[in-house]
């Protein structure tokens, strides 16, 4: 098959291949548009092949600015990849918040917190979360509660009801149910302080430390004193979701008290690791 050199005269040809400065097409309405195919790039001796798809397409320039709908870019043979995206050709998301992957392997975000807090892994197949730093720099996660009003101890063990916050960096002690939950697992430090006013005569005093309906600590006051106090600090395992109350009964009567002051009554904790 052949060809006419159409920049020569009708009476002149060319064969297979023809030479790349030789348009190949014209438009049909304007024969001063031509197209020619450039082959100075290739290597030598090497025969590169132009595949057709069976159906309409527009080829597009590396510089061209187009939108490419229901394309899988592979740019490393390994699968679908992007190589060379500058980080201001993003698109517009919600601020501060960092990209991630969840566990179905799907895109996903990892919302922002507050101040000072640090990004924390959570485990695998969780996604990580933005935590307070415990033991470094910034606000670590802790609280202090104490009673607002005098608490008249009876023979039933129940629970204190620390009602009043100091602070509570986190909000995870609820002053409705008086009971705190661990956010994460780890190592928390609590700390249980209060007077014991006896009144005309002195009994005995137990209190326990509940961990969810179990009991993780206890102590008994029988001095005598007409004033007496219960102090505890423990180290423990707590797992997310666990919670730590406080209950205190009198053995025989109900004459004992706790006044109600912040310096009187005080429970405390914070997180290690």
């Amino acid at each position: 098959m052949s060809f006419p050199n159409r920049k020569s005269t009708w009476s002149s040809w060319d064969t297979l291949p023809i030479v790349d400065t030789t348009a190949v097409v014209k438009w049909s309405a304007d024969a001063t548009k031509l197209v020619r195919i450039e082959a100075d790039g290739l290597t030598t001796a090497t025969t590169r092949v132009i595949t057709m798809p069976d159906e309409d397409i527009t080829l597009i320039d590396a510089a061209s600015t187009k939108t490419l709908t229901n394309t899988t870019i592979d740019a490393n043979w390994t699968g679908n990849s992007i190589s060379n995206i500058d980080v201001a050709d993003l698109a517009n998301g919600t601020d501060w918040e960092l990209i991630t992957w969840d566990a179905a392997w799907a895109p996903a975000t990892v919302a922002a917190w507050t101040a000072t807090h640090v990004l924390t892994s959570n485990g695998a197949w969780a996604a990580p979360t933005f935590q307070a730093a415990w033991g470094g720099g910034g606000s670590s996660e802790e609280f202090s509660v104490y009673l607002s009003a005098q608490y008249n101890f009876t023979t039933t063990s129940t629970i204190l009801p620390f009602d009043t916050e100091s602070f509570d960096t986190w909000a995870n002690f609820d002053t409705g149910t008086y009971k705190y939950t661990a956010p994460s697992a780890g190592k928390y430090r609590f700390d249980i302080w209060y007077v014991i006013n006896w009144g005309t005569s002195w009994d005995n005093m137990t209190a326990r430390v509940y961990k969810n309906a179990g009991i993780v600590r206890r102590w008994n006051s029988n001095t005598g004193w007409a004033n007496d106090q219960m102090a505890v600090s423990f180290i423990i395992d707590l797992a997310t979701s666990d919670t730590i109350h406080v209950q205190a009964r009198n053995a025989t009567s109900a004459r004992a008290s706790i006044p109600a002051a912040v310096d009187q009554a005080w429970f405390s904790w914070y997180k290690i690791i």
